[in-house]
């Protein structure tokens, strides 16, 4: 009495056949970092212009209740929603320019020159002088004539 083997298991048998990917050309990390780079810089101008718009902050849009509808209005008052994004904005592409580039924040980079300082001064006191001293600070006193010392 032999059972039948039904779905997946029909298969199972089966060699194995693997698909190779075809070999294209990858693109090299430097020619990412660089588009990175001029993409980071677009985003940087983009913000510029826009910030060239003098009543930039002073446009405010609200949504009517009633009908729905979306409108823009220049008001007195600036947009400080508005503008918060723009600064989180800002910042967060310093820290994307920093990372493309491999620079440190200022806060680590100060960190990092005392560091180093500190570092320096340990070295110091801790290599041997570079000319050997003559004297031993030692004071050798004559050895008295008589018992009496």
């Amino acid at each position: 009495m032999e059972e039948k083997k039904n779905g997946w298991q029909d298969g199972a048998d089966a060699p194995i056949t693997r698909i190779k990917p075809g070999k294209g050309k990858k693109p090299s990390s430097a020619s990412q970092m660089e588009a990175l780079k001029k993409c980071a810089e677009m985003a940087a101008d983009e913000i510029i212009d826009m910030l060239k718009d003098k009543s930039q902050f002073m446009r405010h849009i609200f949504q009517e209740k009633s009908s729905g509808e979306i409108r823009e209005a220049e008001l007195k008052t600036r947009n400080v929603r508005h503008l918060r994004d723009v600064i989180s904005a800002i910042r967060e592409l310093t820290d994307v320019v920093r990372g493309l580039y491999g620079l440190l924040p200022p806060e680590a980079e100060s960190e990092r020159c005392m560091t180093l300082k500190k570092l320096e001064i340990e070295e110091k006191k801790i290599a041997p002088p570079d000319k050997p001293e003559q004297e031993t600070g030692v004071v050798l006193l004559p050895q008295p004539e008589d018992g009496n010392a």
